[in-house]
């Protein structure tokens, strides 16, 4: 992405290539995600939350978490 201004042709011809295949990815994630909330949770009418948080990036620092308790 920094050398998008020197290389501005290479740059966008990189982005149509690599993002749909991120993006792709990201969608067959989400899908095996809801997928396997679904049936193990069959039960459950919203599966949102769940989806969320196996989707999130986000790592948690639990021994900060514990101390706090």
């Amino acid at each position: 992405i920094s050398i998008s201004s020197e290389f501005p042709a290479l740059s966008k011809a990189s982005f149509q290539l690599l993002i749909p295949f991120t993006t792709t990815y990201k969608c067959e994630v989400g899908f095996s995600v809801l997928t396997k909330i679904k049936t193990k949770f069959r039960s459950r009418l919203n599966a949102a939350p769940d989806v969320r948080v196996a989707l999130s990036s986000c790592k948690l620092d639990w021994n900060a978490i514990l101390e706090n308790k």
